[in-house]
């Protein structure tokens, strides 16, 4: 693979994909006012196309589905929501784009602090992960439009046009996904920066079981006595204090970039992550709904399949967003333990002052992701988004089967009424 020097090389597959959608930026610096129009005008240009398609979408939609009409109602209600959001999407990417110029300019400074200290950055591995990612994008997108082609238009339908108006359906999704996957990369490149700055630390570390924190005072107050403390010892002291000081300002410089990130996809995120309770809540009705209703087993297949697969898309693209945003907050936290351990007597004081410095730096700084500062992204979401699907879930099925009661009841009271006339 060919040589890349700049995050902006490794950011390519992924920042194309966002131009191509109407949600990058033309150039990174943003200083020249004609690049700037012709990013808001190539965005309004996407969005009314993707309106005028939506439009058109649901009108052969609506001739060509062989679904039921409470089922057609809620796959078109879903569509047009979908549309509505792929263009709010784009409307707050224009007006946050600065942030994402902001953290590409972090992330950049960031790395060269971090290349000049000796560690790799990995930049062909970054850059083949986008490539993959966009891989499994794309393979999810066949996969959703050979189900509707294959379950839910006519067969008498030619196979071109089945083609045409199935990929077209999903249009939407594929830029509310690329949102996902853009903010997935952006977590998950952090994630590994913290990563390499706690295998730093860890190198640091001197104690271990054969040689605890006892015996190394003992021996250090030894060598004071008999006077070996030379230069080479106080190279050292000073060359741990300034590697502590170097680190300290790249674990700050990157809680900066993720914040930055966190500002310009927080709304979006918020977005996204209502559309998905809607969604999956209505969606696990309806196959409620399906399973025990009496349909034919061609039927049942046409009609719980793109339900079962919605869902599982749906579920496991908020469960990965969530992991990642954990674990890279997770990183940033084992920072502070292993800094922690560092604090010895018998290192020097420059050493421990940098420590105290950077334990109340991160004090001051936690790492935390929200979605717009309404929630956190973390486990405790996560659980509390199941149980409100299941709440919600549960009042919709005994809504429906006391609709289902009073019907029966309206029509037993009628034939009494019958009988009794008779």
């Amino acid at each position: 693979m060919f040589q890349l020097k700049t995050f902006r090389e490794v950011y390519r597959p992924l920042h194309f994909m966002n131009l191509l959608i109407g949600m990058g930026c033309f150039e990174y610096s943003g200083e020249k006012r004609a690049w700037k129009l012709a990013e808001i005008v190539y965005a309004i240009v996407y969005s009314i196309l993707a309106a005028y398609a939506g439009f058109y979408i649901q009108s052969e939609l609506l001739v060509y589905c062989t679904l039921t009409k409470e089922l057609m109602a809620w796959f078109l209600m879903s569509f047009r929501v979908n549309s509505f959001l792929s263009i709010l999407l784009i409307i707050v990417t224009r007006v946050k784009i600065e942030s994402l110029r902001s953290a590409i300019k972090l992330i950049e400074t960031s790395d060269q602090r971090m290349e000049n200290m000796g560690l790799s950055m990995h930049r062909s591995m970054h850059y083949k992960e986008q490539i993959n990612l966009l891989v499994v994008c794309g393979a999810v997108f066949v996969g959703f439009t050979a189900t509707t082609c294959h379950w839910q238009l006519t067969s008498t339908m030619p196979m071109h046009i089945k083609i045409i108006l199935g990929s077209a359906t999903y249009l939407p999704l594929i830029l509310i996904t690329t949102c996902d996957v853009t903010f997935y990369f952006w977590i998950r490149y952090l994630s590994m920066k913290f990563y390499q700055l706690n295998s730093l630390l860890r190198t640091m570390l001197t104690t271990t079981i054969d040689s605890p924190m006892h015996k190394r005072i003992l021996k250090l107050m030894y060598d004071f006595e008999m006077k070996r403390l030379g230069k080479e010892n106080i190279h050292v002291a000073n060359g741990n204090a300034n590697t502590m000081r170097a680190v300290k300002q790249i674990h700050l410089q990157l809680i900066k970039t993720a914040r930055t990130i966190n500002d310009y996809y927080g709304t979006q995120v918020l977005f996204i992550t209502c559309n998905v309770f809607g969604f999956l809540t209505m969606s696990l009705f309806f196959a409620y709904k399906i399973l025990f209703s009496d349909l034919t087993n061609e039927r049942f297949q046409s009609h719980f399949s793109p339900l079962a697969l919605y869902v599982l898309f749906y579920m496991s693209k908020l469960v990965i967003v969530n992991h990642v945003c954990i674990k890279t907050s997770n990183e940033a936290l084992d920072t502070g333990d292993l800094v922690c351990e560092l604090y010895e007597p018998s290192t020097s004081k420059e050493f421990r002052a940098e420590i105290r410095d950077f334990i109340l730096q991160m004090i001051q700084n936690p790492l935390v992701f929200t979605a717009c500062g309404f929630f956190d992204l973390d486990n405790t979401f996560i659980h509390g988004l199941v149980g409100t699907i299941g709440t919600y879930l549960v009042i919709l099925i005994q809504v429906s089967e006391i609709d289902i009661e009073d019907d029966s009841v309206a029509n037993a009271t009628m034939s009494t009424t019958t009988v009794t006339m008779i």
